[in-house]
């Protein structure tokens, strides 16, 4: 999987509704300096986005396997791009992890956040008080 390439698809998604999105599971917890095996690409993203994500992504060549209230999960045929996972979260779950302030971390040539409660999460979008940070 090309992992820069991969990000490079779904960020106009997010930055295009200045939407916040995270960078979760193996990749955060590399990015984090903590290496772990993994084959897909894990986004946590904002409930809301859901419907609008999972059409953005077929859009753009991902068969969806499967979609439930807090879970999609899309497959390109194309194996650079790979499998993509979405956890959607809101509420007092999105406020908690979805705010800023934290150094960034330097992982796949890019600034990543990490975003709270957990330090397995690297932020690789932007809030509105981290606008800017790609």
């Amino acid at each position: 999987m090309d992992v820069p390439r991969v990000l490079a698809v779904v960020r106009p998604f997010f930055e295009g509704r200045n939407e916040p999105y995270a960078l979760v599971g193996g990749l955060a917890l590399l990015a984090l300096g903590a290496p772990r095996a993994t084959f897909d690409l894990d986004l946590l993203a904002h409930r809301r986005t859901q419907d609008d994500l999972v059409g953005f992504l077929e859009a753009r060549g991902f068969t969806t396997l499967g979609v439930s209230q807090g879970f999609s999960n899309h497959q390109h045929s194309e194996p650079a791009l790979g499998r993509v996972d979405v956890l959607y979260v809101s509420g007092s779950t999105a406020d908690a992890v979805f705010c800023g302030g934290a150094a960034p971390a330097a992982a796949l040539g890019r600034p990543l956040h990490p975003a709270r409660p957990s330090g397995a999460v690297g932020r690789v979008g932007g809030s509105p008080a981290v606008r800017g940070v790609s």
